[in-house]
């Protein structure tokens, strides 16, 4: 897994559950 693969799971993790 490459830097820019955990990147992309993070970014969806955020889209998927927005900070309230």
């Amino acid at each position: 897994m490459s830097d820019a693969d955990l990147a992309a799971a993070v970014l969806s993790g955020s889209l998927k559950m927005p900070q309230r």
